[in-house]
């Protein structure tokens, strides 16, 4: 059986613009994209009655779905890049998704700007590491 593996190349974020509908926008230059990853909260319940000297655990009931994280190409007068900065600095709760390539659902989810960190090589492209804290549940939603 021939794999059905597809590549990431062309695999796209988008940042909402909250309005109603909500148009997304493709953020500009976007490199590897990392995330969601979604984990779930476990305890140590291990006690002093806990069987054969063995760790006991359990589960919290919650999820996190952790941050989505990026790098791009910076671009100084990149809109996308400058409405990442101003989400950051607004402290605002924005709609994102992520379109991989060839599909025909895309994953949303409501989150931060947390981080945009920058670099300047001497021997290289000047490019900001992102990372986008998620709040709530990632979805798959079908993509038009």
């Amino acid at each position: 059986m021939a794999t059905g593996a597809k590549g990431g190349y062309k695999t796209l974020l988008q940042r909402g613009d909250g309005g109603s509908p909500e148009a997304f926008t493709t953020v500009a230059e976007v490199n590897d994209i990392s995330g969601p990853e979604i984990t779930k909260m476990i305890e140590d319940a291990t006690s002093m009655d806990s069987p054969d000297g063995y760790v006991e655990k359990i589960s919290l009931g919650l999820r996190d779905a952790g941050s989505v994280t990026f790098q791009l190409n910076w671009l100084n007068e990149s809109t996308t890049h400058n409405a990442l900065l101003t989400d950051l600095d607004a402290d605002v709760t924005r709609n994102f998704r992520i379109v991989p390539n060839g599909a025909t659902r895309a994953i949303t989810f409501a989150g931060h700007v947390e981080k945009i960190s920058a670099a300047y090589p001497v021997k290289g492209k000047m490019v900001r590491d992102c990372s986008i804290a998620i709040t709530g549940r990632p979805v798959k939603v079908s993509f038009p």
